[in-house]
């Protein structure tokens, strides 16, 4: 399982000791550090204050995207760029590409 890699490599890339990150969880340290010894799994409302915490969906601190955000999220951003710009062949390309693969289907403005 990726978990206990994934918060390590979150944690250091974000410059925090286990201690600063268990305050702001709040739990105690040594919980956290089990997580990251792949000892201990969080419950599930820990797993989504961690991934709050670093703007990360949960199946990517559970290894089951390597993307770091959910496609719902890409989607979003992808038609808030296409309404700020110009309509073109690509950008509907690319808005009909995403809503073929994605169930929510969202509408291209």
């Amino acid at each position: 399982m990726l978990l206990p890699q994934r918060l390590k490599q979150l944690r250091l890339e974000n410059d925090l000791t286990q201690e600063g990150l268990a305050k702001h969880l709040p739990i105690n340290r040594g919980t956290y550090a089990h997580y990251e010894l792949g000892k201990r799994q969080p419950d599930l409302e820990t797993l989504v204050r961690i991934a709050v915490f670093y703007n990360v969906s949960t199946d990517y601190l559970l290894g089951l995207t390597d993307l770091p955000v959910s496609a719902q999220t890409l989607i979003n951003y992808c038609q808030k760029l296409s309404n700020e710009y110009p309509a073109s062949k690509e950008r509907g390309e690319l808005v009909a590409d995403l809503n073929k693969h994605h169930p929510e289907k969202p509408k291209e403005n």
